[in-house]
């Protein structure tokens, strides 16, 4: 946070406009993105499709194939009572997750066993899946 507002819009637009990623992070992230579609191509039923139609009805691809995703920060960067538990992340997103449902976990939580409310219920996978 800056106590000047101008500042801080400086360094925003900074980041914005000159923070790239490199080829080689694009390439690994796009093979991981092929290897859940592929994954999720197997599933079966509703667990399937994820894909969310935009206003025009159009899916950009196969409705049956997909998978959601969730950046989960437990480390930095976290205000004590925005730090919720993982019964919690289940619960605010059950309504929408089908069970068995294929979900990618971006996270810098350690401790896997920390997710168990979401891995008993979704086919979850993490970075190092990978």
């Amino acid at each position: 946070h800056f106590t000047n507002p101008k500042v801080g819009n400086y360094y925003k637009r900074l980041v914005r406009d000159r923070v790239r990623y490199t080829d080689e992070i694009f390439c690994a992230a796009g093979k991981i993105v092929k290897s859940l579609l592929v994954e999720s191509s197997s599933l079966d039923g509703d667990a399937k499709g994820a894909m969310i139609p935009s206003e025009d009805g159009d899916v950009g691809g196969d409705a049956n194939v997909g998978y959601f995703a969730m950046h989960i920060r437990r480390g930095d960067f976290q205000w004590p009572k925005m730090r919720i538990s993982a019964e919690e992340w289940f619960e605010n997103t059950r309504s929408w997750l089908v069970p068995g449902q294929l979900l990618y976990i971006a996270t810098d939580e350690m401790n896997r066993t920390w997710f168990e409310p979401l891995t008993k219920h979704y086919q979850a996978r993490f970075l190092d899946d990978y």
